[in-house]
């Protein structure tokens, strides 16, 4: 399923009758809040295929649009060792 497919199926969150909700994010731009959901939710949606072998490290980290370094720091705070071999360098180097 793609991110715009996984961010469709969200519910729509009604900010304007949370008033903790409204609280919580008086004194942020929004727009940066945006922004780092959006990159919170990329490398989140990388962690299964991941986990279940379907993705290298290296493709988890293209996906998300984030640096391999962070996706293993990500990956491994989550609890998934992250795999890089042979194989994964052939096909970063390939890639550029």
């Amino acid at each position: 399923m793609s991110e715009k497919d996984q961010l469709a199926k969200m519910p729509d969150p009604d900010l304007e009758n949370d008033a903790e909700v409204v609280k919580q994010l008086q004194g942020y731009d929004a727009s940066v809040l945006l922004q780092l959901g959006l990159h919170e939710a990329r490398m989140q949606a990388q962690l299964k295929p991941l986990e279940a072998g379907r993705i290298s490290i290296w493709r988890a980290a293209e996906d998300a649009e984030v640096g391999l370094r962070q996706m293993i720091g990500y990956a491994a705070a989550h609890g998934i060792a992250p795999h890089y071999d042979a194989a994964d360098m052939a096909e970063e180097c390939a890639a550029w």
